[in-house]
C-alpha cells in the first residue's frame, strides 16, 4: 500500500567517467533519497561485481536520511575497467545512473557464460570491455559478423539486441571481440539458450455461482518450457487451505477447488507459472451470490377488534439490491409509491379492496413494515413477504386472526352473564315451543317464572328482541 508521505528515489550525486593507469585505488559514489529508504545495486557491463579482495561495497544513511553508497576498488587492474550503474530502488520507482571507469591497458573481454534469451522478447547482452583505448568491438555467430538479419542490432559500444527472439534461428554461441588500433584483441564466447515462457489459457469462473456451490476452474499452461512451477493465488496472497485445495492433473495444469462457495470466498484469483525464462500470470474474478433471506415473523395471537397489529419483513441475508412486496391472501398489496396504496391491491388491470387502514412502510433497503392501527375482522387473512434480488425469490407468510368483541351465537341481555341469567333458558325454552298449540304451556312456564323472580314488567320486550335476533319469531304480546 502507498503512504501518502512516499516519495520515489532521487539520485542527489553520481559518479563521473574516469579514465585512469592501472595501480591506484578508486571510488565511485552515488547518493539518493526517498520514502521509504531506498536500496543501492551495482553491475559493471551488465554483470554483478566481480567477487574478490579488491572491491567492497558500502551503504550508509545520513542523519538527513539520504543513502550513501560507494564501490572502492583498490589497486585497479586492466580488467576491471568497464561501465558501473548503481541502481537505487523502493518499493515507489527505481533510478540509476552509468558512466566508465577506463584503464590504461590491452584489449579485455571478461567472461560471459550462459545467457537465456526468452522466446518473442528482446534481448540485451553488452560485451564486458575493458583495456584503454578500444578501437572497435564486434559479434559473430557461426563465423558471421552480426548483424544479419533487421532482428539484430550491434552498437558501438559493445551493445548486441536480438529483437522478437526465435528459437530456431536464435540459439547458439555469440562471440564478441574487442580490439585496439595496433590489432591486439581479446574475445569470449557466450552461449545463448532461448527459453520459451509459460502461457496460459485464458478461464473464468461461472456467471450465478450461489452460496453452497462447488466449484472448480482449471490453469492450463499451454506453452513453455520445462520445468514449469504453477501456483494459485487469492488476491495476491497464497490460498488458505481450509477454504481451497489445489489439484495436479498433470505437468501443465492445476485444479482450484472449493467444496462449498461462501462470500469467504469472493475475491480475485490468480494462477501463476514461472520456468527458467519467465513468470506469467492470469486472472479472474470470483463472486458467490446469495440469495434472499427473510427473518421469521408473525402476528400476535387473539388480537382483538379495534387494538394495533403489526409485522416486519427484515431481509437478514442475500446479496443487494433487494425488492420487497407484500400480498395479501395472494393478492399484491400497493406500496408507498402506488396510486391508492393502503387501499387497493394491485392485480393486474384490476384493483382489489384492501381494507382501510393498512399501511406499508419501507424501512430501508432490507426491511418493510406492514401496520393496520385498527384490525377488524375484514383485516384476518395471510399476509405474505416477498423478498426478490438477482439470484432468487423467497417467500414468508404469517397469518393474522383477529376474534370479534360480540359472540353472536352465545349473546347475553344486557346487566346479565352467561351462567346466571334466567332469561336465556326462559327464551330458550319458548324458542323450542313456539308453536301455537304449545301456547298454554308457554304461558305457564312464563308466569312461573315471572313470579318466582319478579320480572314481569320486562321479560315481553326482552325477550321479542331475542327472538328477532336468533329466529326472525314474533314474541306474542300479552
Amino acid at each position: 500500500m502507498v503512504a501518502s508521505s512516499d516519495a520515489a528515489p532521487q539520485l542527489l550525486y553520481k559518479f563521473i567517467e574516469q579514465t585512469i593507469q592501472p595501480g591506484p585505488s578508486v571510488s565511485l559514489k552515488c547518493i539518493a533519497t526517498g520514502n521509504p529508504t531506498p536500496h543501492f545495486s551495482w553491475t559493471l557491463d551488465g554483470f554483478p561485481l566481480p567477487q574478490n579482495d579488491r572491491f567492497m561495497i558500502g551503504q550508509y544513511v545520513t542523519v538527513h536520511g539520504d543513502v550513501i553508497s560507494h564501490v572502492n576498488i583498490s589497486v585497479v587492474h586492466v580488467e576491471d575497467g568497464g561501465e558501473y550503474r548503481c541502481t537505487a530502488a523502493n518499493r515507489m520507482a527505481k533510478v540509476h545512473h552509468s558512466a566508465r571507469l577506463n584503464i590504461y591497458g590491452l584489449p579485455h573481454v571478461r567472461p560471459m557464460g550462459n545467457y537465456a534469451a526468452v522466446a518473442g522478447e528482446t534481448t540485451v547482452i553488452k560485451c564486458p570491455v575493458a583495456g584503454f583505448p578500444i578501437a572497435s568491438i564486434t559479434w559473430e555467430k557461426d563465423g558471421k559478423v552480426l548483424p544479419t538479419s533487421r532482428r539484430q542490432e550491434v552498437f558501438p559500444n559493445g551493445t548486441l539486441v536480438l529483437h522478437h527472439v526465435d528459437r530456431s534461428t536464435d540459439h547458439g554461441a555469440y562471440t564478441c571481440t574487442a580490439k585496439n588500433k595496433q590489432g591486439r584483441s581479446d574475445s569470449q564466447t557466450v552461449h545463448i539458450e532461448v527459453k520459451v515462457p509459460p502461457k496460459i489459457d485464458p478461464f473464468s469462473f461461472p456467471v450465478n455461482i450461489q452460496e453452497g456451490a462447488r466449484v472448480h476452474v482449471v490453469c492450463v499452461v499451454s506453452e513453455g518450457d520445462s520445468p514449469l512451477k504453477i501456483t494459485w493465488l487469492k488476491d495476491g496472497r497464497p490460498l488458505n487451505s481450509t477454504e481451497t485445495t489445489t489439484h495436479h492433473i498433470g505437468e501443465y495444469d492445476l485444479t482450484l477447488m472449493i467444496q462449498s462457495a461462501t462470500t469467504a470466498n469472493n475475491g480475485n484469483y490468480t494462477c501463476v507459472a514461472s520456468n527458467d525464462a519467465a513468470e506469467t500470470s492470469r486472472t479472474a474474478s470470483l463472486l458467490v451470490h446469495v440469495p434472499p433471506t427473510i427473518a421469521p415473523f408473525s402476528f400476535n395471537k387473539d388480537l382483538s377488534e379495534g387494538v394495533r397489529a403489526q409485522v416486519t419483513c427484515m431481509v437478514e441475508k442475500g446479496d443487494p439490491p433487494f425488492t420487497i412486496a407484500w400480498s395479501k391472501d395472494g393478492e399484491p398489496i400497493a406500496g408507498p409509491n402506488t396510486p391508492g396504496f393502503g387501499n387497493t391491491a394491485i392485480t393486474g388491470p384490476r384493483h382489489t379492496q384492501i381494507p382501510a387502514g393498512l399501511r406499508v412502510t419501507n424501512i430501508d433497503a432490507h426491511s418493510s413494515t406492514i401496520v393496520i392501527e385498527r384490525v377488524s375482522a375484514a383485516h384476518s387473512g395471510n399476509y405474505t413477504c416477498l423478498a426478490r434480488n438477482s439470484v432468487a425469490e423467497v417467500l414468508w407468510t404469517a397469518e393474522l386472526i383477529v376474534r370479534g368483541n360480540v359472540d353472536r351465537e352465545t349473546a347475553q341481555p344486557p346487566g346479565r352473564t352467561k351462567s346466571s341469567s334466567p332469561y336465556n333458558a326462559l327464551c330458550l325454552f319458548f324458542n323450542a315451543v313456539h308453536s301455537p298449540s304449545h301456547l298454554s304451556v308457554r304461558l305457564f312456564f312464563l308466569f312461573l317464572h315471572l313470579a318466582a323472580h319478579h320480572l314481569l314488567p320486562s321479560i315481553s320486550s326482552l325477550c321479542t328482541g331475542w327472538f328477532v335476533r336468533r329466529r326472525n319469531v314474533q314474541w306474542p304480546s300479552f
